[in-house]
């Protein structure tokens, strides 16, 4: 069994540049002050690449050298946002229209972890095939 002292969560994300990223933040304060939200600010404005995994602590150099070397060798591509959606009752997102350069990318970086981590992206696409893409907890 492992100990969970040992380990830290983590889960791999696009942070929107500025202004969408703190547009994306008010929206979070504002849903923290108004409706009490106690998670609306437990994890930056993001689009989900990768669902939150445990991995240990001390090995946390390794992930990040990994995945600044996977990252060096990845094409930039634009995103689009539009609208709001949730996943009821508690999550609020910005909606990522379909890009096919995203959905590579995520491709790509779901066999990188497997090959490299041993890590599976359990549920990370809805049945459109789209990236999970969390702006707020409510």
């Amino acid at each position: 069994m492992k100990n969970q002292t040992d380990y830290q969560r983590y889960f791999l994300a696009i942070i929107p540049p500025e202004p969408i990223f703190s547009e994306a933040h008010q929206l979070k304060e504002y849903f923290k002050v108004q409706y009490n939200s106690k998670a609306s600010l437990n994890s930056p404005p993001h689009i989900t690449l990768h669902m939150p995994f445990l991995w240990k602590q001390k090995k946390e150099k390794i992930l990040l050298e990994k995945l600044k070397t996977f990252s060096s060798g990845q094409s930039t591509f634009d995103l689009h946002l539009q609208n709001y959606k949730a996943f009821p009752p508690r999550v609020i997102y910005m909606d990522v229209l379909p890009n096919e350069s995203l959905f590579l990318f995520q491709k790509t970086l779901e066999r990188f972890c497997k090959v490299e981590f041993q890590l599976f992206n359990a549920n990370s696409r809805s049945k459109e095939g789209s990236v999970s893409h969390s702006l707020e907890r409510v």
